[in-house]
C-alpha cells in the first residue's frame, strides 16, 4: 500500500510521439516578410489619416495666430512626407 502511494507521488511519464504545430505554417521567409510590410503599410495609412486630422484640428483651432497655422500645415505635410516615403518602400 506505501508502495503504490508513493509511486503515485511519481510524475509518470508517457512514452509517446509529440508533434507540435508549426508557427510559420510552412511559409519561407520571403513571404512572412511581405505579410509583415503589407501590414506596415496598413497601419502606417491608419496614422497618415490620424496625422492629418491632427493638423487640421491645429489650423482650425489656430484662432488667427500665423504660428500655430503653420504648425498645422507642416503636420500635414509632414504626413503626407512620410505616406509617400511608405508607398515607396513598398514598392
Amino acid at each position: 500500500m506505501l508502495k503504490n502511494f508513493f509511486q503515485n507521488l511519481i510524475i509518470k511519464t508517457a512514452h509517446a510521439e509529440v508533434t507540435l504545430d508549426d508557427p510559420l505554417k510552412g511559409q519561407t521567409f520571403e513571404k512572412l516578410l511581405a505579410k509583415f510590410i503589407s501590414e506596415f503599410i496598413k497601419f502606417g495609412s491608419i496614422i497618415v489619416v490620424i496625422m492629418i486630422i491632427i493638423g487640421a484640428f491645429q489650423m482650425l483651432f489656430a484662432q488667427g495666430k500665423p504660428e500655430d497655422f503653420k504648425k498645422g500645415i507642416k503636420t500635414i505635410t509632414y504626413a503626407i512626407i512620410g505616406f509617400a516615403i511608405i508607398l515607396m518602400a513598398s514598392g
